[in-house]
């Protein structure tokens, strides 16, 4: 894994966890105290600081995001951190996966 793709798996696990958090209706400031208590720490330290520091510089326009109804992957992007297209959902590598496996046989 590239350190941009740890960047953006990064930026898209915080987001996540802010947007589960707004659905139990909870504050900016208790957002923040609940992201720097319960997810910064699950990251190795090296990443512990860039979640604390991330999350603080970068609430209000992630609530800003969610509010419009953007997805964390596009939230990321907005924010510089997720550069690439995001990985198909596993849904589409069923498919396609499936697709391949049949695909000699559909004539």
């Amino acid at each position: 894994m590239s350190a941009e793709e740890a960047n953006c798996e990064l930026c898209t696990t915080i987001v996540d966890a802010v947007e589960d958090y707004v659905t139990q209706d909870l504050t900016p400031d208790e957002i923040l105290a609940e992201i720097e208590a319960k997810v910064c720490p699950i990251f190795p330290s090296l990443f512990e600081s860039f979640c604390k520091n991330f999350i603080e510089d970068n609430l209000a326009p992630i609530l800003d995001d969610l509010s419009d109804q953007l997805q964390p992957y596009a939230i990321c992007k907005n924010l510089g951190l997720c550069t690439t297209p995001p990985p198909p959902s596993n849904i589409y590598f069923l498919f396609f996966v499936l697709l391949g496996i049949f695909f000699p046989y559909i004539k």
